[in-house]
């Protein structure tokens, strides 16, 4: 029996910004506009080549309308 993949945190919040994005019809171009970054700039991001940086995941979740929920 294999081991079952378990995604990183990082994962789990790209799978979520995606998500959101492609139920409000967002392309990451409009999304890379909105917070003045470089579409290659998400990209890396989204792919995991780069981290997000905080201020970054609050604006996107700001635009997003993405509930962000902190607990222990």
């Amino acid at each position: 029996m294999g081991r079952r993949y378990i995604p990183t945190e990082e994962e789990r919040i790209c799978h979520i910004i995606a998500k959101s994005m492609k139920s409000k019809k967002i392309s990451r171009t409009r999304l890379a506009e909105e917070l003045g970054m470089a579409k290659s700039t998400l990209s890396q991001r989204f792919s995991g080549a780069t981290e997000f940086k905080l201020a970054e995941l609050i604006a996107i979740c700001d635009l997003l309308d993405i509930k962000i929920e902190i607990g222990e």
